[in-house]
């Protein structure tokens, strides 16, 4: 918490904030764009004392990221609604994928996902703190079974099938600089007229 309050002492012109669980751990991260510089990554790094779940969902007759998909989460008397969204920020986009917190509870005993194209799916105790890829019609697949066969959507040194290791600080450093930066100036570099992001 006080390297974050640190970093946001520092006064920076930014424009766009991303939110999502960037290391895998189930809880929130943030990147933040700033203007004339490197994006600052918040790494929530405050341990998971409650519980919590995450979806990724796929459509088959819905679009394939879910957009607009609603889910309802109950785990005993909490009840909690989200939405699949596209964008978030100025030039950010949030993780697609759905994150509940849980508190206490160590299940999910109703998840109701209401796709777009109309369909009602239900799914039944579902163990906390994991990763789940939920399909239409097919219920919790795992993720190879999702991924368009020969793309490659970049290095993961994690995996999202369930796994709850964490990333150390070197390894979030290293895939930073190895991957997440460099991609993320390349892609800047694109809509900002060629300019050098330093």
């Amino acid at each position: 918490m006080l390297l974050a309050l640190a970093a946001l002492a520092i006064p920076q012109a930014s424009r766009g904030a991303a939110f999502g669980d960037l290391d895998n751990d189930g809880d929130i991260d943030v990147v933040v764009e700033n203007l004339d510089g490197t994006p600052m990554i918040l790494r929530n790094n405050g341990g998971n004392q409650k519980h919590w779940i995450s979806l990724e969902l796929v459509g088959s007759k819905s679009n394939r990221l879910a957009i607009g998909a609603r889910v309802k989460a109950i785990a005993g008397s909490l009840v909690q609604v989200d939405e699949v969204r596209s964008g978030g920020s100025y030039l950010s986009q949030n993780d697609l994928r759905i994150h509940f917190g849980l508190g206490n509870a160590n299940t999910v005993d109703r998840l109701e996902i209401r796709w777009p194209s109309g369909r009602t799916q239900v799914l039944s105790d579902l163990a906390a703190n994991h990763f789940y890829v939920v399909k239409e019609s097919a219920g919790v697949v795992a993720p190879e079974k999702t991924r368009p066969a020969g793309v490659v959507v970049g290095p993961r040194p994690w995996s999202l099938a369930n796994d709850q290791r964490s990333m150390t600080n070197d390894q979030m450093v290293k895939y930073n600089n190895d991957f997440l930066r460099p991609n993320f100036q390349s892609a800047l570099i694109r809509y900002s007229g060629d300019r050098r992001i330093a």
